[in-house]
């Protein structure tokens, strides 16, 4: 009878092993910043959140500071004096997340 010689079988180090979850995490944003981030922008309805800071009354005059504590810019476009639209002048057109 011929004896036959087996090849030793070659293992894969281990920190081979650990090394594909790496590669792969990698790999996963490395395409999530080709595509300029997907699914990150904000739908829907935007959320307003102003609070009075300061409130400054003058003869004839009523001077209010603001604070956006929401997420997205605020524009402020009208306001209510007793139960009635007054006019009003404002320093910005937007009031930018935590501006004032």
């Amino acid at each position: 009878m011929e004896a036959t010689t087996a090849s030793p079988k070659r293992e894969r180090p281990g920190w081979l092993l650990g090394l594909l979850p790496l590669v792969l995490l990698a790999a996963a944003i490395a395409a999530f910043v080709a595509l300029d981030a997907p699914g990150l922008d904000r739908n829907g309805v935007p959320v307003e959140e102003v609070s009075v800071d300061r409130t400054v009354l003058d003869p004839g005059v009523i001077e209010v500071h603001l604070r956006n504590d929401g997420p997205d810019p605020v524009e402020v476009r009208q306001t209510i004096v007793n139960d009635g639209f007054s006019t009003f002048t404002q320093s910005s057109e937007k009031i930018d997340r935590l501006g004032r």
